[in-house]
């Protein structure tokens, strides 16, 4: 009788034990987020706000101003996210300067910051190259230590041509009637968004600088968050940190990248490890390494509109509650202040477009190509979440394998035509 009861008792212990197996299995993730997710993870939508109060809210912000004019709809967020776990896709604050170890970090490596421009008619050449002498070896506001120093206002040089003017659009979507973005990506629920809009720009100027819309290069932004949060601690300053812990800035993936060697391949490094912190695969030895060789900061809209004609920038925003609202005919972007709109967050973006038409700048996101526009947003120019004082633009090695006529050429008839040839692995020209 004894044996029967102490079977009975282990059989009801193996399937108490394989129950709770079962629930705590159930508590994860429901698959992982690797570079072309499209889905955010499926839970009962708890989105407080609805949209119809946020449609009434649009139409009562446009009343006191005629400027605001976009429409709210249903998104791949709102459906499918509450508002807690959209506030895990933002990050720390906004970064409006940048900290004292990423000064003393950028002070050895190839940085420029370019505080003021003189005009809209400035050469993105000059004002974006290494190569040009300035008057002077003093930043202003605090960049005198770094090793590319500030263009201010009034100051000229001999290689500085007036002779640009500034478009009044442009966007790297259509450039030239070309695509040069890499797929639009989905950060799933984690405070990676520095990752996705950095990586973003570095591979859009690989393409740019190969003159190769179809290229695709894909790098890992779980490599830049384990390998870079271990050098630049995030919000949480752990070395690494945890991608749940509130974010990383632009700032510090951005020095990573330039000074320690740049990222790898996503695959030898794929996103879907980043849910399995503090795990991290191993990543061969001589898995190939990408990087920026050059990085120019960029302080005021102008700037940016000037860097822009060089490639996409890396820049920042605040997110609040009705931005989960932005898609696909949604228009320009703008906040309301309201009691109920508050900010959730810091975030990174790539801005990718200007258009002085609508006033507006267009951005690249990390949300899947389900939310906003096909995963790109409009946001108005000056807009109180719009960070217009702190973006970058990245240069990149690029070989020249031929070019006809040489470099050494003389008496070239002005009617030649130049033609030259890019490749790897040999690079010595930053474009």
């Amino acid at each position: 009788m004894s044996k029967v009861y102490s079977f009975r008792f282990l059989h009801a212990l193996v399937l108490t034990i394989v129950f709770c197996c079962v629930l705590t299995l159930g508590c994860r993730i429901n698959g992982d987020f690797d570079e072309e997710t499209t889905s955010l993870p499926e839970v009962s939508p708890q989105f407080e706000i609805t949209k119809e109060e946020v449609v009434n809210a649009v139409e009562l912000a446009a009343k006191n101003d005629p400027s605001v004019t976009w429409v709210p709809e249903q998104t791949s967020i709102t459906n499918t996210m509450n508002e807690e776990q959209f506030k895990t896709l933002s990050g720390s604050v906004v970064e409006k300067e940048l900290k004292s170890e990423i000064i003393d970090a950028l002070s050895s490596m190839n940085f420029k910051a370019v505080d003021q421009i003189v005009t809209e008619n400035s050469n993105p050449d000059d004002i974006f190259s290494f190569d040009v002498p300035q008057s002077g070896d003093s930043g202003t506001d605090g960049f005198e230590a770094f090793s590319g120093l500030s263009i201010r206002r009034n100051e000229t040089s001999s290689g500085i041509r007036p002779s640009f003017s500034l478009p009044s659009s442009l966007s790297w979507r259509s450039r030239n009637g070309k695509n040069w973005l890499s797929s639009v990506k989905n950060q799933g629920p984690f405070g990676t968004c520095a990752d996705f809009a950095c990586v973003g720009a570095l591979e859009a100027m690989y393409k740019i600088a190969r003159n190769d819309s179809t290229d695709n290069i894909d790098l890992s932004e779980a490599f830049l968050w384990m390998r870079g949060t271990v050098v630049f601690p995030g919000a949480d300053n752990q070395r690494p940190s945890s991608p749940n812990g509130g974010g990383w800035w632009n700032q510090d993936a951005c020095a990573f990248m330039l000074g320690y060697s740049g990222i790898t391949e996503e695959v030898f490094a794929p996103y879907a490890w980043i849910s399995q912190f503090p795990w991290f695969g191993d990543v061969p030895e001589d898995a190939p390494k990408f990087g920026p060789n050059g990085l120019f900061l960029a302080k005021n809209p102008t700037a940016f509109k000037l860097a822009l004609q060089k490639g996409p920038i890396v820049g920042s925003m605040n997110v609040d509650k009705y931005f989960a609202y932005y898609g696909s005919q949604s228009g320009v972007y703008s906040h309301i202040e309201n009691a109920s709109n508050t900010i959730q967050g810091g975030h990174a973006i790539l801005i990718v477009g200007y258009d002085d038409t609508v006033k507006a700048w267009e951005c690249k996101n990390s949300w899947g190509n389900d939310w906003g526009n096909a995963g790109y947003f409009w946001i108005r120019y000056g807009d109180p979440l719009f960070n217009e004082s702190i973006a970058y633009l990245m240069t990149v090695p690029v070989a020249i394998t031929k070019q006809d006529p040489e470099r050494s050429a003389k008496n070239v008839p002005l009617t030649k035509t130049v033609q030259v040839n890019f490749g790897e692995p040999v690079r010595e020209t930053t474009v």
